[in-house]
Protein backbone atom coordinates (compact mmCIF):
# COMPACT_ATOMS: atom_id res chain seq x y z
CA UNK A 1 0.00 0.00 0.00
CA UNK A 2 3.19 2.33 1.16
CA UNK A 3 4.36 1.66 -2.10
CA UNK A 4 1.93 1.98 -4.41
CA UNK A 5 1.28 5.56 -2.91
CA UNK A 6 5.21 6.51 -3.73
CA UNK A 7 4.92 5.24 -7.06
CA UNK A 8 1.37 7.43 -7.47
CA UNK A 9 3.43 10.62 -6.44
CA UNK A 10 6.20 9.96 -8.05
CA UNK A 11 4.20 9.20 -11.18
CA UNK A 12 2.03 12.50 -10.48
CA UNK A 13 5.24 14.95 -9.67
CA UNK A 14 6.78 13.01 -12.88
CA UNK A 15 4.32 14.14 -15.42
CA UNK A 16 3.75 17.72 -13.41
CA UNK A 17 7.60 18.39 -14.75
CA UNK A 18 6.84 17.04 -17.90
CA UNK A 19 3.69 18.88 -18.39
CA UNK A 20 5.64 22.18 -17.77
CA UNK A 21 8.46 21.59 -19.42
CA UNK A 22 6.74 20.67 -22.58
CA UNK A 23 4.79 24.26 -22.02
CA UNK A 24 7.83 26.76 -21.85
CA UNK A 25 9.49 25.01 -24.61
CA UNK A 26 6.40 26.24 -26.83
CA UNK A 27 6.14 28.76 -29.09
CA UNK A 28 4.11 31.73 -28.49
CA UNK A 29 1.24 30.22 -30.04
CA UNK A 30 0.49 26.92 -31.93
CA UNK A 31 1.41 28.17 -35.06
CA UNK A 32 4.85 29.50 -34.29
CA UNK A 33 8.20 27.76 -34.77
CA UNK A 34 11.70 28.34 -33.55
CA UNK A 35 14.67 26.61 -33.77
CA UNK A 36 18.41 28.15 -33.13
CA UNK A 37 19.02 29.84 -36.41
CA UNK A 38 14.98 31.23 -37.28
CA UNK A 39 11.03 31.95 -36.00
CA UNK A 40 8.26 32.04 -38.06
CA UNK A 41 5.39 33.83 -36.92
CA UNK A 42 1.81 34.61 -38.00
CA UNK A 43 1.39 31.35 -40.03
CA UNK A 44 -2.25 31.96 -41.44
CA UNK A 45 -4.56 30.87 -44.20
CA UNK A 46 -7.68 31.76 -45.73
CA UNK A 47 -10.78 29.40 -45.25
CA UNK A 48 -11.73 28.21 -48.51
CA UNK A 49 -15.11 27.37 -50.69
CA UNK A 50 -16.37 24.06 -49.90
CA UNK A 51 -15.09 21.99 -53.01
CA UNK A 52 -11.96 23.98 -53.92
CA UNK A 53 -8.53 22.72 -54.29
CA UNK A 54 -6.31 25.52 -53.88
CA UNK A 55 -5.88 27.51 -50.84
CA UNK A 56 -2.75 29.70 -49.54
CA UNK A 57 -0.75 30.26 -46.25
CA UNK A 58 1.58 33.49 -45.90
CA UNK A 59 4.08 33.52 -43.11
CA UNK A 60 6.97 35.74 -41.86
CA UNK A 61 10.56 34.59 -41.00
CA UNK A 62 12.79 36.03 -38.68
CA UNK A 63 16.42 35.34 -39.12
CA UNK A 64 18.47 36.61 -36.05
CA UNK A 65 21.68 35.44 -37.65
CA UNK A 66 24.94 36.62 -39.44
CA UNK A 67 24.21 34.54 -41.82
CA UNK A 68 21.54 34.27 -44.26
CA UNK A 69 19.30 31.13 -44.66
CA UNK A 70 16.49 30.06 -48.03
CA UNK A 71 13.25 28.79 -47.78
CA UNK A 72 13.59 25.88 -49.93
CA UNK A 73 10.46 24.61 -49.66
CA UNK A 74 7.20 23.50 -48.14
CA UNK A 75 5.12 20.71 -47.25
CA UNK A 76 1.61 19.62 -45.93
CA UNK A 77 -0.03 16.52 -45.63
CA UNK A 78 -3.42 18.60 -46.23
CA UNK A 79 -2.26 19.04 -49.93
CA UNK A 80 -0.79 17.10 -53.14
CA UNK A 81 2.12 20.12 -53.45
CA UNK A 82 2.71 23.13 -51.89
CA UNK A 83 4.47 26.05 -54.16
CA UNK A 84 6.04 29.51 -52.67
CA UNK A 85 4.69 32.24 -55.48
CA UNK A 86 5.96 36.11 -55.99
CA UNK A 87 3.09 38.58 -57.25
CA UNK A 88 3.53 42.05 -59.14
CA UNK A 89 1.22 44.77 -60.29
CA UNK A 90 2.33 46.16 -63.16
CA UNK A 91 0.50 48.41 -65.27
CA UNK A 92 -2.75 47.25 -63.34
CA UNK A 93 -2.24 43.53 -64.39
CA UNK A 94 -1.26 41.51 -61.72
CA UNK A 95 1.41 38.78 -62.46
CA UNK A 96 1.90 35.61 -60.17
CA UNK A 97 4.41 33.19 -60.50
CA UNK A 98 6.52 30.58 -58.88
CA UNK A 99 9.33 31.42 -57.36
CA UNK A 100 12.26 29.10 -58.29
CA UNK A 101 15.41 28.50 -55.86
CA UNK A 102 13.80 29.12 -53.45
CA UNK A 103 12.95 32.57 -50.73
CA UNK A 104 16.55 34.18 -49.30
CA UNK A 105 15.99 34.82 -45.77
CA UNK A 106 18.94 37.57 -45.13
CA UNK A 107 20.78 37.46 -41.76
CA UNK A 108 19.40 39.82 -39.37
CA UNK A 109 16.18 40.50 -41.10
CA UNK A 110 12.76 39.87 -40.94
CA UNK A 111 10.64 38.60 -44.10
CA UNK A 112 6.95 39.24 -43.80
CA UNK A 113 5.26 37.03 -46.94
CA UNK A 114 2.46 39.24 -47.43
CA UNK A 115 1.75 41.26 -50.02
CA UNK A 116 4.66 40.01 -52.57
CA UNK A 117 5.14 36.47 -51.55
CA UNK A 118 2.67 33.49 -50.76
CA UNK A 119 2.38 29.96 -50.70
CA UNK A 120 -0.35 28.05 -52.90
CA UNK A 121 -1.79 24.71 -51.22
CA UNK A 122 -2.73 22.78 -54.59
CA UNK A 123 -5.08 19.69 -54.50
CA UNK A 124 -6.01 20.02 -50.92
CA UNK A 125 -7.72 16.88 -49.24
CA UNK A 126 -10.35 18.92 -47.79
CA UNK A 127 -11.13 22.85 -48.04
CA UNK A 128 -9.66 24.65 -45.39
CA UNK A 129 -12.40 25.60 -42.46
CA UNK A 130 -11.55 28.52 -40.72
CA UNK A 131 -10.12 28.05 -37.10
CA UNK A 132 -8.77 24.56 -38.77
CA UNK A 133 -5.06 23.99 -38.35
CA UNK A 134 -2.96 23.48 -41.37
CA UNK A 135 0.02 20.89 -40.29
CA UNK A 136 3.41 21.48 -42.40
CA UNK A 137 7.09 21.40 -42.49
CA UNK A 138 9.55 24.45 -44.01
CA UNK A 139 12.68 22.93 -45.41
CA UNK A 140 15.35 26.20 -45.00
CA UNK A 141 18.68 25.26 -46.66
CA UNK A 142 20.64 25.94 -43.25
CA UNK A 143 18.11 25.41 -40.80
CA UNK A 144 16.80 22.52 -41.92
CA UNK A 145 12.81 21.03 -41.40
CA UNK A 146 10.76 23.45 -39.08
CA UNK A 147 7.15 22.17 -38.55
CA UNK A 148 4.89 25.14 -38.26
CA UNK A 149 0.85 24.82 -38.40
CA UNK A 150 -1.22 27.65 -40.99
CA UNK A 151 -4.07 28.95 -38.60
CA UNK A 152 -7.04 29.05 -40.58
CA UNK A 153 -8.66 32.30 -40.58
CA UNK A 154 -11.87 33.86 -42.49
CA UNK A 155 -12.70 33.65 -46.44
CA UNK A 156 -11.87 37.14 -47.59
CA UNK A 157 -9.91 40.02 -45.75
CA UNK A 158 -7.53 40.66 -43.44
CA UNK A 159 -6.45 37.17 -41.22
CA UNK A 160 -5.51 38.42 -37.73
CA UNK A 161 -3.32 36.77 -34.87
CA UNK A 162 -6.43 37.18 -32.99
CA UNK A 163 -9.37 39.48 -31.98
CA UNK A 164 -7.27 41.90 -30.55
CA UNK A 165 -4.27 41.72 -32.78
CA UNK A 166 -3.42 44.83 -34.61
CA UNK A 167 -0.99 42.54 -36.82
CA UNK A 168 -2.92 42.18 -40.12
CA UNK A 169 -1.77 39.77 -42.86
CA UNK A 170 -4.38 40.62 -46.07
CA UNK A 171 -4.27 38.53 -49.38
CA UNK A 172 -3.23 40.60 -52.24
CA UNK A 173 -5.67 38.62 -54.22
CA UNK A 174 -8.25 39.68 -51.96
CA UNK A 175 -7.32 43.54 -52.03
CA UNK A 176 -8.22 43.20 -56.06
CA UNK A 177 -11.41 41.50 -55.87
CA UNK A 178 -13.98 44.05 -57.22
CA UNK A 179 -11.04 46.45 -58.83
CA UNK A 180 -10.67 46.85 -62.43
CA UNK A 181 -7.49 45.29 -62.68
CA UNK A 182 -6.86 41.53 -64.01
CA UNK A 183 -4.93 39.00 -63.89
CA UNK A 184 -2.31 37.36 -66.29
Amino acid sequence: MQMRRELRQKNTAGCLLFGVLLLLGQPASSHDAENDMLRIELAVSHAMIPGSVVGDGYLTISNPGQEADRLLLVRSPAARLVELHEMKVSGGVMDMRKVEGGLEIPGGKIIKMEPRYHLMFYDVAQPFKQGDLIKATAVFEHAGEMDIEFKVGRMVGSLEEDEASSDQVTSPMNSMLGSEQGMR
